[in-house]
């Protein structure tokens, strides 16, 4: 994939690049739902989030992150090698 001069200077100007469809819809949905699933290891509640938007699910990472920042580190760290 090229990236064009436009989205180069839009990089430097906003430190970000958004490419549409640049991951397929499936592979999100899995990332999203491993996420959920490493995340019950870390937060102690019996509750099966509908999916990854979910906001009771943010709300207990919240949580996690004030009352236990160590532990949402360590889920933090698994997370990002799904």
């Amino acid at each position: 994939m090229k990236i064009d001069k436009k989205q180069k200077n839009d990089f430097k100007d906003n430190g970000y690049l958004v490419i549409k469809k640049l991951i397929n819809k499936k592979l999100i949905k899995k990332l999203q739902k491993t996420i959920i699933d490493r995340s019950k290891q870390y937060l102690n509640s019996p509750k099966n989030f509908k999916n990854f938007y979910d906001k009771s699910f943010h709300s207990s990472l919240i949580n996690l992150k004030k009352k236990n920042p160590a532990s949402f580190a360590f889920f933090y760290i698994k997370s990002q090698i799904c």
